[in-house]
């Protein structure tokens, strides 16, 4: 198994797959678990199988086809406490001829058994040849063509273009030295045409073949998506994205088998074990009150959605979208929006019409001592019914304004006397007196 390990560690490293199998993991873990029955679960249980232990079993059960995990004691707490720790793959063997799982350590190969000496070994899709069940069978081929796809794009961006050269009526010699100058060029970017000689630069981009890479790369993620998910419409936003049906498809069939799985595993060979070592009151004192309790308590995550729910979910997202689009169209055209018209729209949509705000009353009363000093001039003139002054002296207090020297009025200035003209000077005669 040490290749499939390996081969496991690889495909978590391709985005589309560690997107899509965290979408499906993820969905599920982040959901508010429960426990059936409720006896009382407690809180260190999420100490000892944390959500990050949780996600990395899923992710490789799901991946390789099974996954094991162990009860490691903690020996530097004060009190007896375990926590689980999960394995990858490349660490385990099946020898077929036994019949028997082995682990690879330090100190070599041991066998094990699941159930003993702490170990526990999760099957998301049965215990027949779990590692042939795998995610990985599905994906192996689209995520290799997907890796060669983008390495021969990133070696067509490094070169760049292609150089081709011509050379009419040489010799051999001649011949010879015009390819080697063309094959020195990564080295000497200059040197001299012979005669006769002809240069032609291909374009790699120009040829097509990024486009088919592009085109396996979208295949490709394209066929990882839907061995994960199903479909890719909520990925992908693909046809049919607004209708919802595929969303529940992926989380009333797949997770719901998922959460199954994943539940019986962690209530049978997890939970269970450790509530009768640590806290075996509590499934005495529930076993008390209900005999018919075979002492084994399950997690669930709540994956299921009703689709009457959702349907009508989907109806009222389309109706509040009609509805704000219809209003803000209305304020766009500069019409009156009046509660009555408010009122109106909503009905049509089918929708509760929200309230618009109470319009402020016309004139607001003041004490006389209150008006000069916390009043603003506007507000002070609509006590009296008058509008706002017009301008920034609106803001100040009436108290303000009153220091405020008032700006002199044109027409009460003193009238300007006119220039006085300067002396002439009287003529001179030309001839002598």
């Amino acid at each position: 198994m040490a290749g499939l390990g390996q081969f496991v560690r690889w495909l978590l490293t391709d985005d589309k797959v560690a997107s899509a199998l965290a979408q499906r993991v993820d969905v599920m873990l982040a959901l508010p678990s429960t426990f059936d029955p409720p006896i009382g679960i407690p809180e260190d249980w999420y100490e000892v199988f944390p959500y990050e232990e949780q996600q990395l079993l899923l992710q490789l059960g799901l991946l390789a086809g099974f996954v094991w995990c162990r009860f490691r004691p903690d020996v530097a707490a004060e009190k007896l406490r375990y926590t689980v720790e999960v394995w990858y793959p490349e660490h385990f063997d099946y020898r077929h001829h036994e019949d028997c799982w082995y682990v690879r350590t330090v100190d070599g190969y041991s066998a094990i058994e699941d159930g003993l000496n702490g170990w526990r070994l999760f099957t998301p899709f049965g215990a027949r040849e779990p590692w042939l069940r795998g995610k990985w069978m599905t994906i192996a081929i689209p995520a290799l063509l997907k890796h060669y796809a983008l390495d021969d794009r990133a070696r067509n961006s490094e070169v760049g273009a292609l150089i081709y050269g011509t050379l009419d009526e040489a010799g051999d010699s001649e011949r010879e030295n015009f390819r080697d100058d063309l094959q020195n060029l990564a080295k000497e970017t200059r040197f001299v045409l012979p005669m006769g000689g002809k240069l032609e630069m291909l374009d790699r981009t120009a040829s097509g073949q990024a486009s088919v890479q592009k085109e396996t790369i979208d295949w490709s993620d394209s066929a990882i998506t839907l061995s994960f998910l199903g479909q890719n419409v909520t990925t992908d936003g693909a046809a049919g994205f607004s209708s919802g049906q595929p969303q529940l498809i992926v989380l009333n069939a797949i997770l719901k088998a998922q959460e199954q799985s994943l539940s019986g595993f962690v209530g049978v060979k997890m939970l269970s074990p450790w509530l009768e070592l640590l806290h075996e009151e509590a499934l005495d004192n529930w076993q008390a009150t209900n005999p018919e309790f075979n002492r084994i308590v399950y997690q669930h995550w709540p994956v299921e959605i009703d689709a009457d729910q959702e349907t009508e979910a989907s109806k009222f997202d389309t109706a509040m979208q009609g509805f704000l689009t219809t209003i803000i169209k209305v304020k766009e055209a500069g019409l009156d929006l009046t509660q009555e018209k408010i009122d109106e729209l909503a009905a049509k949509y089918g929708i509760t019409p929200f309230k618009l705000p109470a319009t402020p009353s016309a004139r607001l009363v003041l004490a006389p001592t209150d008006v000069a000093r916390i009043t603003r001039v506007d507000e002070g003139r609509l006590s009296q019914g008058l509008a706002p002054i017009g301008d920034e002296r609106g803001q100040l207090t009436i108290g303000q304004i009153d220091k405020v020297e008032p700006e002199p009025d044109p027409s009460l200035a003193p009238p300007i006397a006119p220039p006085i003209a300067p002396p002439v000077a009287p003529p001179t005669s030309s001839g002598a007196p």
